[in-house]
């Protein structure tokens, strides 16, 4: 699949390189003191699973214990850079449930730290939707655990989540008629269609995030027809469709962009 004429290649950030985050914005949409409420949990809901099915049947004992365990990996994973596996680890903790993360001892280090390198891995990987969760649970986070507002961890959070919002917009985009069969979805496995970037005259170069996203977003598309996440707000087309994402995320009340493809 190619973007521009380029194909798509890993990324360097998949090759244990820092990714930019957190970078300051000049301009504070988010307030500091916003609670998250209802829309929080209505965006951003965690999903259980298999893994949380069997995380219910832990001992309190060993629940703690896996946790502990987890969070040794995300920080030592942090440290080397290895950000997929600092997703992977984050991913299980998250499958125990949100008071997985409560589990996490103060001396080991803070959830709101765990949910900011869980953000780290997710810009990593370019899914900028799990990012904006992660920055909002490490708010969430710090607001519980009473970090003031005027702290610089809590305003390079806000500003994060500010940066966001200014550059990405949400998109749903997924086959106009949906496969019934097995046949279907076999024959739509691998198979969805080029998402490319139409450049427009005089607009800036995307940031490495951006296009860590852009290229996140083509291969779901190509795997299996449907993404459901943030990109930049650029002009897209995906087969016989062309759009526009505008900035502004659902966060904060922006509809998201549905997108439609095929016969």
């Amino acid at each position: 699949m190619y973007i521009y004429d380029r194909p798509l290649t890993a990324s360097r950030f998949l090759r244990n390189e820092a990714p930019d985050i957190l970078r300051p914005s000049q301009h504070y949409y988010y307030s500091s003191r916003q609670g998250l409420g209802t829309e929080y949990g209505a965006l951003h809901g965690s999903k259980g699973g298999k893994r949380q099915d069997e995380a219910s049947l832990m001992s309190p004992a060993a629940r703690s214990a896996e946790v502990v365990r987890l969070t040794d990996e995300i920080v030592r994973h942090a440290g080397g850079r290895k950000w997929a596996s600092v997703d992977e680890a984050y991913k299980k903790v998250e499958s125990m449930g949100d008071a997985a993360f409560d589990l996490i001892p103060k001396e080991l280090t803070s959830a709101a730290h765990i949910h900011t390198q869980g953000a780290i891995a997710a810009d990593a990987l370019g899914e900028m939707k799990l990012k904006q969760t992660r920055l909002l649970r490490a708010r969430k986070s710090m607001e519980n655990a009473g970090v003031p507002v005027n702290a610089q961890v809590f305003k390079d959070n806000i500003d994060s989540l500010n940066a966001i919002d200014m550059a990405y917009g949400s998109v749903d985009i997924a086959p106009r008629i949906e496969p019934t069969s097995k046949k279907q979805l076999a024959k739509l496995k691998d198979h969805g269609p080029e998402l490319t970037r139409v450049e427009q005259p005089g607009e800036p170069l995307l940031t490495p995030d951006e296009l860590r996203s852009i290229e996140a977003a083509a291969r779901a598309i190509k795997k299996d027809g449907r993404f459901n996440g943030l990109l930049p707000a650029r002009s897209y087309r995906l087969a016989d469709r062309s759009f526009v994402v505008n900035a502004g995320t659902e966060l904060k009340g922006k509809p998201r962009i549905s997108v439609r493809w095929g016969n």
